[in-house]
């Protein structure tokens, strides 16, 4: 398999460059390395997400053919470390870049980053800055070399896809506003396979037009002789079919599973109703105080305990869960942000966590089963210096008690 465009640019990245960035930093080099590590794919992520919009493309390939894009980065990722400042050509050019993929969601990614590598936010947007150019720079020599347009770029990115979800950070999906990262670069997927297609030498094409005329032949032969008796044996001959054009199914975005009592269940790929499924069906899985899993369709309204419609759905399907696994109870958390009176967000978190308690014994599920507790603004699962973070920290979890 060919090296993937996530580890062509971060093996660019040299020992050199990575302390001399830890130095100026100060943060360790694994962690630098680490921060990089998230960065670069997130950054080839927002391409992915950017890959369905043609105007984004273009403005993404205009980037891309800068003169300013001169591979340099590349060459000498060691001299982007006394420009993290900013200020330099590339620099301003590598913001622009980040500025055209994040918009208002650059802070949310620089969080996702700070808090997988564990550096600080400060450290972790200088690294995603330095990492953007390194990006612009490998794809500036693949444009170039390839005569790329914006279906060519969508098509590269779409033959990574799989490879740069796979090596993104946990937690970019929320950071990017989409409710899983496989709902991403389905439209750069099919860009991918119609390159391929489309690559496929002319003489490749000589057999078929070579079988059509055989077909046409023996058509013909069957007329001619329609007046003769028919052979008492008579074999049809199986010729293979031509191979049919169609566009490629959708990428993959949801889970669904069909349960022991015939319910089905649909949800994303990292949503709720999958973890807690292969948590009830992993017997190596025990249960403890920490595994906690977030809904991700549980809403309610501003300032209540009142949960809004759309939250039913989702509500519904674990109920469906726990009724296949009937031995199973759950605890229901509620979380809030770090805005306003510590003890009325214990309130609101605890009537928010009884109201959802409340809608699956609705559902039919035994009250015994279940427990709820609001927690407030305590175990945060991001920064609450951004709304973004805030967002994610305003929460319902479940926690499986019993097996």
């Amino acid at each position: 398999m060919s090296q993937s465009i996530v580890d062509s640019v971060l093996r660019s990245i040299t020992p050199d460059a990575a302390s001399r960035a830890a130095a100026r930093l100060g943060e360790s080099p694994s962690a630098v390395s680490s921060a990089l590590g998230a960065a670069v794919p997130s950054i080839l992520a927002g391409l992915l997400e950017k890959s369905g919009e043609p105007a984004a493309l273009r403005g993404v390939l205009d980037l891309i053919r800068d003169p300013a894009n001169d591979a340099t980065a590349l060459r000498d990722p060691a001299s982007l470390v006394g420009a993290l400042g900013g200020g330099s050509s590339l620099g301003d050019l590598a913001a622009r870049f980040l500025a055209l993929l994040f918009g208002n969601r650059a802070s949310a990614v620089t969080d996702t980053i700070a808090q997988t590598a564990g550096v600080q936010r400060s450290s972790a947007q200088s690294l995603l800055a330095m990492a953007a150019p390194l990006v612009l720079g490998y794809l500036g020599n693949r444009v170039r070399s390839e005569s790329l347009g914006g279906a060519g770029l969508a098509s590269i990115l779409g033959a990574e896809r799989d490879r740069i979800l796979d090596a993104a950070p946990p937690g970019l999906a929320s950071a990017l506003g989409v409710p899983s990262l496989r709902n991403l670069g389905a439209t750069a997927t099919r860009a991918a396979e119609r390159t391929v297609a489309a690559a496929e030498p002319a003489t490749s094409w000589w057999p078929r037009i070579v079988l059509g005329a055989l077909l046409l032949i023996g058509l013909w032969m069957l007329i001619d002789r329609r007046t003769e008796p028919p052979p008492r044996v008579a074999e049809t001959p199986q010729v293979a079919p031509l191979p049919s054009v169609s566009a490629p199914p959708p990428a993959a975005a949801t889970f669904r599973r069909t349960l022991p009592t015939g319910a089905v269940i649909t949800g994303a790929d990292d949503g709720v109703e999958r973890r807690l499924i292969g948590f009830l069906d992993d017997p190596n899985r025990k249960v403890d105080a920490t595994t906690w899993f977030d809904f991700d369709r549980v809403l309610f309204e501003t300032g209540s305990a009142t949960l809004k419609p759309e939250s039913k759905e989702q509500l519904r399907d674990v109920a469906e869960i726990l009724k296949a696994y009937p031995t199973a109870a759950v605890k229901i958390g509620g979380y809030t942000d770090d805005t306003g009176d510590p003890n009325a967000n214990i309130q609101l978190s605890s009537a928010r966590a009884t109201a959802v308690v409340s809608e699956l014994v609705a559902q039919g599920i035994p009250a015994d089963r279940l427990s709820a507790e609001g927690y407030g603004a305590t175990n945060a699962v991001a920064s609450n210096d951004t709304d973004a973070g805030r967002a994610q920290n305003r929460r319902i979890a479940l926690r499986v008690t019993a097996k």
